[in-house]
């Protein structure tokens, strides 16, 4: 489990993060399409992949730049582009970043009303790209804007050959498609096969 504590203790603000920190929620289609998913987020194929961006970016996250000892807690995320053209919509896997819990949240806002944390999702994007309250608040309606139009659309997952070539276990993805209202049984799913919490 993630723990402020954890973080190794220094003023970040002079380092360049390599990506910019912007909410994207998944869209419904593709909830659980995911390479995590695919390999099984426990698997040591995906442990494998883990490691290996994790060790790529130091054990720091990509956005904040704050480094955390042993890379515990750090989020292997997937980056995904949005293509939407009409009839065939791609979503693309186009890159893997480590990111902390924290940012990984403000990325993922659905995520956060799930997730416990100490510092809300807004107060990350605010820290880490220097906006105040209301560009904050802008971005993330922005993002739930997106969110409601691309979850009405079919879906076509893609991965772009950097990563096949680099993880060829990944190419069972190519081809999944996700319908409206799929993301949403496959949760259900899921969820049933989980144990109940007492």
């Amino acid at each position: 489990m993630f723990d402020i504590a954890d973080t190794v203790p220094g003023n970040y603000t002079g380092l360049m993060p390599d990506w910019e920190l912007i909410p994207v929620p998944i869209p419904e289609p593709l909830w659980n399409l995911s390479a995590a998913q695919l390999l099984g987020s426990s698997s040591k194929l995906w442990r494998g992949i883990r490691a290996e961006v994790l060790a790529a970016a130091s054990n720091t996250c990509q956005t904040c730049g704050r480094p955390v000892r042993d890379g515990k807690g750090l989020v292997c995320d997937e980056v995904w582009d949005y293509q939407e053209a009409g009839q065939l919509n791609v979503a693309r896997l186009v890159a893997m970043r480590a990111l902390c819990p924290l940012c990984d949240r403000s990325r993922h806002p659905g995520m956060a009303g799930l997730i416990s944390s100490r510092i809300p999702p807004y107060m990350q994007l605010m820290r880490v790209n220097h906006w105040g309250h209301a560009q904050a608040e802008a971005a993330v309606a922005r993002a739930w804007a997106d969110w409601q139009r691309r979850s009405q659309l079919v879906w076509v997952l893609d991965v772009v050959p950097e990563l096949l070539g680099r993880w060829p276990v990944l190419r069972p993805l190519v081809g999944q498609v996700g319908e409206p209202g799929d993301g949403t049984r496959r949760v259900a799913l899921r969820r049933a096969g989980m144990p109940r919490r007492s």
